[in-house]
């Protein structure tokens, strides 16, 4: 049985390894024991799709050495997905130098290198994101021209303060006051309404970097080439209803399970045999919502599958604990 994943930095030897598997420089032996940590070690697993977007940054900014940018060529581009993958990182990068120079030109207003960050890593998302940003930009831009024009006016009504005599004022230099304090009310009206949709879309960009983990999971069982296979709920073998799965030619595949909703705030999945023997479990499985509903993946290297038949027993886990969702049998045919 595996192990529950658990969040924890890698050391420095650890790092080196998933670098070098990702560039392929691993022998057999040594790529086994990295796969199996990969099924039983979800942190392990996030550190490896963290060292590939490092990779793939380093390929885009030159920053690979010869050898290394040749491993990197020859390993990486060879699968379509993660060669999308390097254009769309070159053309994110091109629009962030691009974006730059606009800004250096502006008045001296920065973000935070920590915002920074989060804006480059949503700009990894889809055109949504892009929207989402722009939306915010703009109303920290209108933020910042509406704190000019309020101290302006502050200026202005100080001035006409100052110019005033002590006599009682007349009647037009009170009805400029009155103006310029509408004037300045309506602009500190403009102002909260601003910082509120700068609020909000501050929130949105938080909401969507924390499912970016799972987009970049369902991303990377893609781009990894992991055959997957949907699984029907129920059946037997006596019947003929249970799913059926060519034996696999790869290392790992994809057993996916369909829900109608996402009802639980996790989802685990054990793999049996079918006198109730058990193979592996994982917890925390990643999922995606789809038109229909949910689908979660269940990766399983199928070195744990000979020709038999099996059942993947799915649960469900909320704040009154965990409940089992279902059986779904399959048979992997010689």
């Amino acid at each position: 049985m595996a192990n529950d994943a658990v969040n924890r930095e890698l050391t420095q030897q650890e790092q080196d390894v998933i670098r070098r598997y990702l560039l392929d420089e691993l022998l057999e032996p040594e790529k086994e024991q990295v796969e199996q940590k990969l099924l039983a070690d979800a942190s392990y697993f996030e550190h490896l799709l963290i060292a590939e977007d490092e990779l793939i940054d380093a390929y885009i900014k030159g920053q690979l050495a010869g050898e290394e940018r040749k491993k990197f060529s020859r390993h990486f581009l060879k699968v379509p997905e993660l060669r999308q993958d390097v254009k769309f990182a070159r053309a994110l990068h091109q629009r962030a130098a691009e974006h730059e120079q606009r800004a250096s030109s502006r008045a001296a207003f920065k973000f935070p290198d920590r915002n920074k960050s989060l804006f480059v890593r949503f700009f990894q998302t889809p055109a949504v994101g892009f929207a989402m940003a722009a939306a915010l930009i703009a109303a920290i831009s209108v933020a910042v021209w509406l704190g000019a024009q309020n101290r302006q006016l502050r200026s202005a009504v100080e001035q006409l303060q100052a110019q005033s005599s002590p006599a009682p004022p007349t009647q037009d230099l009170a009805s400029q006051l009155r103006n310029a304090q509408e004037r300045e009310n309506s602009l500190n009206a403009q102002l909260r309404q601003a910082e509120a949709e700068r609020t909000q879309a501050e929130q949105k960009l938080k909401d969507t970097l924390e499912r970016m983990p799972q987009q970049s999971a369902e991303r990377n069982v893609n781009s990894t080439l992991v055959p997957a296979v949907l699984l029907a709920l129920g059946g037997d073998r006596e019947s003929g209803e249970q799913t059926r799965i060519p034996k696999p030619s790869t290392t790992r595949i994809n057993l996916q399970i369909e829900l109608p909703a996402k009802e639980h705030l996790s989802y685990s999945a054990e793999l049996k045999t079918v006198d109730g023997r058990r193979l592996l479990t994982k917890n925390n499985l990643p999922f995606t919502m789809t038109p229909t509903g949910l689908r979660i993946s269940f990766i399983v290297n199928t070195k744990l599958l000979p020709p038999d038949d099996y059942q993947v027993v799915l649960s469900g886990k909320d704040s009154n604990g965990s409940k089992v969702l279902g059986a779904y049998p399959f048979r992997i045919s010689r």
